[in-house]
C-alpha cells in the first residue's frame, strides 16, 4: 500500500483557524487489504471523510480522507495517522506523521 503525501505538514496557522489537506491511500499490492481502518493520534488534528472508505481495499482501489489542523492555542504540534489492515485486524501497515505550528492570530 502507498499513501500520499507521506508527511502532512500544515506549516504555520493562526490560533482559531484551520487548514485541511487530502490524504490518498492506495492498494498497489496484488491482494485485497482486509480489515482496513484509519486511526488518528494527536490533537489538534482530526480526520473526516473516512466513513466513505470501504473496509476492504481491492487491488488498485483507493481511499481519500481529509486531515484538518485546527489549533486553539499557540505552539508546535505533532501527531500521526495509523493505517491498519491486511490479513488480520490490528496489523499496522502505514504511519503518516502530522505537524503544524500555531501562532496567536495577532502574530500571524
Amino acid at each position: 500500500m502507498i499513501v500520499r503525501p507521506e508527511l502532512v505538514d500544515f506549516g504555520t496557522e493562526p490560533t482559531g483557524g484551520q487548514a485541511s489537506q487530502m490524504l490518498t491511500i492506495c492498494n498497489d499490492t496484488e491482494h485485497e487489504v482486509t480489515h482496513f481502518e484509519i486511526a488518528m493520534l494527536g490533537s489538534p488534528f482530526w480526520l473526516s471523510g473516512f466513513k466513505r472508505c470501504s473496509p476492504v481495499l481491492v487491488k488498485g482501489d483507493y481511499c481519500q480522507v481529509t486531515v484538518t489542523f485546527a489549533p486553539h492555542q499557540s505552539g508546535e504540534f505533532t501527531g500521526g495517522i495509523m493505517i491498519l489492515g491486511s490479513g488480520k485486524p490490528g496489523e499496522t501497515i502505514l504511519k503518516v506523521p502530522l505537524q503544524g505550528i500555531a501562532v496567536h492570530y495577532k502574530d500571524f
